[in-house]
């Protein structure tokens, strides 16, 4: 990844070299601000929608700008007859720059809050009516889950277009589970549900636009194990909360 990033980085700063213009003029203020190569990150919209911000493409600026600056006036090094681009150690001024990337970009921005105005809450809340809600819940969780590729359940066959499938199932899952009434004493267990199921969604499509931004991707990517975690405790609670109402 250090590498990849390298490269983009080393072409970036070829161009400005090249056209004989500093690093300073060519760094667009409302992408990189002083030291923080990633400032725009830190306010990550809380929607389901794909922010604009594209980790990658800053980092890669970034590091651009800083050989940029060493080469300023379109002066390169000339040794042995071949010219080089100067720059500083960049194997660990990549590995560096992602790890602020990481410090600034908290994939936890992406779990959202889910208002009860905007779920079917009833107040049935009989027996037989948490029967109906815990069947209709298991019906939409079992047809979501026929859905889901099988290469997203085989880690060695897993492909990005895996990804960008099993967001979209988990797109339906959540209208799906906006539309099922629910009673009032359910409620907290339904946000929760729906918190997870939102919040895997958005983890899923950062994962899916790897190709366009795959610095997001890979450290989106770690936030799938803890939310299948937290998956895991619902289900448990959910279990407790049946086998204490005598369902």
């Amino acid at each position: 990844m250090a590498i990849l990033i390298l490269i983009l980085a080393l072409s970036w700063a070829y161009l400005i070299i090249s056209k004989e213009k500093t690093a300073v003029s060519n760094t667009p203020e409302n992408i990189i601000k002083g030291n923080n190569p990633v400032a725009m990150v830190k306010a990550q919209p809380t929607n389901n929608s794909i922010t604009s911000v594209n980790l990658t493409d800053i980092i890669t600026a970034k590091i651009g700008a800083d050989i940029a600056s060493k080469n300023a006036g379109g002066g390169l090094i000339t040794s042995s007859g071949n010219q080089f681009i100067a720059a500083s150690k960049p194997e660990q001024m990549a590995t560096d720059l992602i790890s602020e990337a990481q410090k600034n970009f908290n994939p936890e921005t992406l779990r959202p809050t889910i208002k009860e105005s905007d779920l079917k809450i009833t107040t049935d809340n009989t027996n037989e009516g948490f029967t109906k809600y815990f069947n209709s819940l298991n019906q939409i969780v079992a047809a979501a889950a026929k859905k889901i590729p099988a290469g997203f359940i085989n880690p060695e066959k897993i492909s990005i277009n895996d990804f960008k499938t099993t967001a979209l199932v988990y797109g339906d899952f959540v209208q799906n589970l906006y539309g099922l009434s629910v009673p009032s004493q359910l409620v907290a267990i339904h946000k929760k549900q729906l918190e997870l199921t939102v919040f895997k969604k958005n983890i899923l499509e950062r994962v899916a636009n790897a190709e366009q931004d795959p610095l997001t991707a890979i450290i989106s990517i770690d936030s799938l194990l803890k939310i299948d975690r937290e998956f895991a405790k619902l289900k448990e609670d959910m279990q407790a909360w049946i086998k204490d109402h005598g369902l």
